[in-house]
């Protein structure tokens, strides 16, 4: 949050030419020179580009300096772990990380559709492709309408999804071998059932395969760059057309899709056009419910020390399949974030939540030492006792310093109790939420929550020490 509050855009240039060859016209990108740029090799020097720009309109003609074809493949994705159906579901349907679990557990239970959902792993055992066929019925007797693209299917392909060495405590979550009535299903429990059985289909396709051509060219002592990516076999893509991925960053990109010419090193291409485009940085994107499940996972990346990046890593970061969502859960329902949209933001609360507090508290890195330790103990390296005697000094020390420090938080808006005017506390009843006094028993002012909902604005900041 705080990157994103103190972000501030930067401009950068880039100058992308037109160039034709025997009728196909495609696009090349500068490669500007080192002294130009920022750390991320962008062109910041409006000068250079301007004069760059102008150069090339003069010189009028590109020379092909390299050029390259190779033919790439492309193996189907994987079947889904829970973190990578949390992660796809939140993309493709906006739904929350503990909603797809749900629905998954749902699947699982009562409709007997799919596998049990709370695993690490997106890989099969090799033991279990011997069950294709059954499941592969399974899914016919289920939804005869996707007969056409059962018959697409080779089951005797064995993917890279089939590896014993990559399994941990449960394989990943597949159809199950029993038919089942999938008209009970809810709207999203048929979406997800749809895309687990999409990602276990894609298993029996051949891989995508594509040419791809990377070229550089010179124009009046400059260097520009393409690269065209034609596909030849669409394979496992074909379940996926309704997926095919767009260019978010319009024009940053430059990768094409449509052919390019037959190049050769020293060939001329006319230059059509010299295009010198403003652009500016842009702030980090804000998590959704599904990218904030990756980072939880991924959280090697925000340490710098390798020993702790190796735990991280080991230990599959922070939290497990089964825990992430109730993690998040929590800080929803704590108020230290909220939804708006799709996306994620930090409350009020939240940051300044994380903003008193040491940053020790707040690093992956912490979490990393004590999955060492926990380890340390399992191999008997290190006594329990001796760990929390740790924990118990270093506790002590961190609250010693937090009774010196000075917290600023904004307090939520409390009602004004109607019998003595003093403060309420939110208390839950059993027909909902409501408000009573803080003097209760001597005081018995009530209000209930609906009363005071529409009329809340803001807090006041308050000042506390320890």
């Amino acid at each position: 949050m705080r990157k994103l509050k103190n972000f501030i855009p930067v401009p950068y240039w880039q100058l992308n030419l037109w160039l034709e060859k025997d009728n196909v016209r495609f696009r090349a990108v500068w490669v500007a020179a080192e002294q130009y740029c920022d750390a991320e090799k962008r062109c910041v020097n409006v000068q250079a580009a301007t004069s760059v720009q102008s150069q090339c309109r003069q010189a009028g003609v590109a020379v092909v300096r390299e050029v390259s074809s190779k033919r790439e493949k492309t193996p189907p994705p994987l079947c889904f772990s829970l973190g990578t159906l949390q992660e796809v579901c939140s993309k493709k349907f906006g739904l929350g990380a503990q909603a797809v679990l749900d629905i998954a557990q749902s699947l699982y239970e009562k409709h007997k559709a799919t596998t049990y959902p709370r695993t690490d792993c997106g890989y099969l055992p090799v033991s279990m492709h011997k069950e294709v066929p059954e499941v592969l019925a399974a899914v016919a007797n289920t939804d005869p309408d996707i007969a056409p693209e059962l018959a697409k299917l080779s089951p005797d392909i064995v993917s890279r999804v089939w590896n014993d060495k990559k399994i941990t405590a449960h394989h990943a979550i597949i159809p199950t071998r029993q038919a089942f009535n999938i008209g009970a299903l809810s709207d999203n429990e048929l979406r997800v059932y749809r895309l687990i059985r999409q990602h276990y289909l894609a298993q029996f396709l051949p891989v995508q395969e594509a040419d791809v051509t990377e070229a550089t060219f010179v124009v009046a002592g400059q260097l520009f760059g393409t690269r065209g990516r034609v596909e030849v076999v669409k394979g496992w893509r074909a379940l996926f057309i309704a997926d095919a991925p767009h260019d978010e960053d319009e024009g940053g990109d430059t990768e094409q899709t449509m052919p390019l010419p037959v190049l050769a090193k020293g060939d001329e291409c006319r230059l059509v056009e010299a295009e010198l485009k403003e652009m500016k940085t842009t702030p980090p994107r804000h998590y959704t419910e599904g990218t904030l499940i990756a980072a939880m996972k991924n959280a090697a990346g925000m340490v710098s020390d390798p020993a702790l990046k190796k735990v991280l890593r080991e230990n599959a970061g922070l939290g497990t399949e089964a825990t992430r969502a109730e993690i998040l859960e929590t800080l929803f329902t704590r108020k230290y974030i909220e939804k708006q949209g799709k996306h994620i933001r930090a409350t009020q609360l939240g940051a300044e939540l994380i903003a008193g507090l040491p940053e020790v508290l707040t690093s992956p890195g912490t979490t990393a030492l004590w999955e060492q330790a926990l380890d340390d103990i399992a191999q008997g390296k290190l006594s329990l006792a001796s760990f929390m005697e740790k924990q118990k000094q270093w506790l002590n020390h961190l609250v010693s310093g937090a009774r010196r420090q000075q917290l600023q938080i904004t307090a939520p808006v409390t009602p004004v109790c109607p019998l003595c005017q003093g403060r309420m506390r939110k208390l839950k009843g059993k027909n909902g939420e409501f408000w009573s006094c803080q003097r209760y028993p001597e005081c018995k002012g009530v209000i209930s929550e609906q009363k005071t909902s529409h009329s809340k604005r803001g807090g006041r900041k308050i000042k506390k020490r320890g």
